[in-house]
């Protein structure tokens, strides 16, 4: 063959190849590493990426995915629609994404009303920083955490929370959640996420199998989505003992664990997160001390230990019959300050003191309520020594109603933290709260805003911080 007919026919396959390339009216220039070999393809324009100016992705694959989501740390995403399906047999879905300067990553999610799964990861461009690297470890930790806090380089910890029933989508949903959480992750932090029934009712009334199943179907679909695939544990539930309808050790026990139930059963909390994702933790809910009008003795015990027992006992149960690793994670607690008590002279050693009130003189008034709560876990065989994570504290006097706010004592939480580092059973020192961008309630707690007293203790948590 003569070599002009070689070229004049490698010049016509050419062609007709570009012609079958499924452009559809435009050619998107696609950065370094992109996949433009195998499906999906990802493909946007480098050049047009500027912090807080808006830029077209567009993704296209030969299957045509339902759910899909486009998931970028700090930024906003506008999701499509549907795809498009081109004349090629391809499908085409289109995201507008307005990055800061901040964003280093597309996280590409299908499937997403089962639990999104990935699909695929594309860098945004050449020359971001590499993810963040290992930070120095500290128990300090808030709920409900600033976006822009300054964690000084340091691996702290920090509570989010969710519900079942949300009566409002976009915050407290599994989606306004991921939001959160990719900050977190962004950051070096670990998550604790606090899952309960409604805004009224932390977990499902007893002996009301619809909601458990709804509530059992949310947490599945929480253990399977990647999108929170780094979070270090689901705190199931909160405060059950001051719930109203009343929400028994025993039932909590039975949606947890399955301890009651035909010991075959896999409807609990336990078995559906395990099934979905053996890694991720589940952590016993918290309690509310010093609470009620009972005659009992600190009737928050009592709670306590049917509840741990109950709890024990299915656990026992379980393995009896061959169920591998039928046990939660650790225990969720909380511990509020006593620090207006006559016997302090100083009452920023309220933390470091023992406090007890004639009215129900076998409990711990104040922070180190937190001792009795473990004096209930390692009561029993199956619970000894489990973790503990102090997922709220405060200055807050709840029997008087007095408000950080009004009451901070300065070096209280460098006396809290100090008391938490020596107690290697307890992970974490969570202040309540950090920030709260959507009502006034909680502006005699926050960090983020600290008003009268608070300010002491909003500079004394950020210089723990820098320590």
């Amino acid at each position: 063959m003569k070599p002009y007919r070689a070229i004049l026919i490698i010049a016509i396959v050419a062609i007709a190849l570009i012609w079958l390339l499924p452009f559809d009216g435009a050619i998107n220039i696609i950065p370094a590493g992109t996949q433009n070999s195998t499906w999906p393809r990802v493909m946007f324009d480098a050049r047009t990426i500027v912090p807080n100016e808006p830029f077209t992705v567009i993704v296209e694959d030969v299957t045509p995915y339902a759910n899909v989501r486009l998931e970028a740390p700090f930024a906003t995403v506008v999701q499509p629609e549907a795809a498009m399906r081109l004349p090629s047999a391809v499908y085409q879905w289109e995201f507008e994404v307005t990055p800061s300067a901040d964003t280093d990553q597309l996280k590409f999610y299908n499937d997403c009303d089962d639990g999104c799964q990935l699909w695929t990861v594309q860098r945004l461009r050449e020359g971001l920083p590499s993810p963040t690297p290992r930070k120095k470890p500290t128990k300090l930790c808030v709920v409900w955490p600033n976006p822009e806090r300054d964690w000084h380089n340091r691996q702290g910890w920090v509570v989010e929370s969710t519900y079942v029933q949300p009566d409002t989508l976009g915050w407290w949903d599994i989606d306004g959640l991921v939001k959160r959480v990719q900050v977190a992750n962004a950051q070096g932090l670990n998550v604790l996420v606090r899952v309960d029934f409604t805004e009224s009712l932390s977990v499902p009334e007893p002996n009301d199998y619809r909601g458990l199943d709804a509530y059992l179907t949310y947490v599945r679909r929480l253990a399977r989505d990647e999108r929170l695939s780094d979070i270090h544990a689901l705190i199931i539930g909160s405060n059950m003992n001051t719930q109203s309808p009343s929400i028994t050790p025993e039932w909590y026990a039975r949606m947890l664990i399955g301890s009651g139930a035909e010991v075959s059963r896999n409807d609990n909390v336990i078995q559906v997160v395990r099934a979905e994702n053996a890694q991720l933790r589940v952590l016993v809910g918290t309690l509310l001390s010093w609470t009620g009008d009972s005659p009992e003795d600190a009737p928050w015990l009592s709670y306590m230990d049917e509840m741990v027992a109950a709890i024990d006992a299915g656990i026992q149960l379980k393995t009896a019959v061959g169920v591998s690793n039928a046990a939660p994670d650790g225990f969720a607690i909380q511990a509020d300050a006593f620090v207006a008590s006559a016997e302090l002279a100083d009452a920023s050693l309220e933390p470091l003191t023992d406090l007890t009130r004639p009215q129900h003189p076998t409990a711990q008034a104040g922070f180190r309520i937190y001792q009795d709560w473990l004096d209930a876990i390692n009561r029993y065989p199956t619970t000894n020594n489990a973790p503990a994570y102090i997922v709220a504290t405060n200055s807050y006097d709840r029997p008087q109603g007095i408000v950080p706010t009004d009451n901070y004592p300065a070096g209280w939480l460098t006396n809290a933290l100090a008391e938490i580092n020596n107690q290697p059973q307890v992970r974490t020192l969570c202040w309540f709260i950090d920030y709260f961008p959507h009502d006034e309630n909680w502006v005699f707690f926050s960090l983020t805003d600290p008003r009268g007293q608070l300010q002491l203790a909003a500079e004394e948590f950020d210089q723990l911080l820098r320590e």
